[in-house]
């Protein structure tokens, strides 16, 4: 056999075998890529539901104790403003939906007193009147 075609077999040989073994490296690669990826968001999702469950129990004592002995306190909407994207179940998305509309609706109240405490209020003291002035 001529030893140029036995040079020629050999390069192409070691042609398609640096190929094949580069096409598995790239699919191993892509795998482990897509794993890495696949724990990635499974890790979010977890930390997204954790985060959002201790948002709530937070905003539970923010509303305040049952027996009215303190003012409530604003809640908190991050952790509900990064999970709205998150797929989740219909009923669990319609009650976490429902809750913090309660919550909106406590902050928009707790603003309203807030707004009004800081406004400057000068009663009239003739007892005559019963009407108070709004000093602006």
């Amino acid at each position: 056999m001529d030893p140029l075609l036995l040079e020629v077999l050999r390069f192409g040989t070691a042609i398609l075998a640096g190929g094949l073994v580069a096409v598995i490296a790239q699919r191993i690669a892509f795998r482990h890529a897509q794993d890495l990826a696949d724990a990635e968001r499974a890790h979010r999702r977890a930390s997204l539901l954790e985060a959002l469950a201790h948002e709530l129990e937070e905003n539970i004592g923010r509303a305040g104790p049952h027996e009215r002995t303190r003012a409530p306190i604003r809640v908190s909407q991050s952790a509900w403003i990064d999970a709205r994207g998150m797929d989740l179940d219909d009923h669990l998305s319609a009650a976490l939906r429902d809750a913090y509309a309660i919550g909106e609706d406590l902050n928009s109240r707790i603003a309203i007193v807030d707004a009004f405490a800081a406004t400057a209020i000068a009663a009239v003291r003739d007892p005559r009147w019963h009407r108070c002035a709004r000093v602006t």
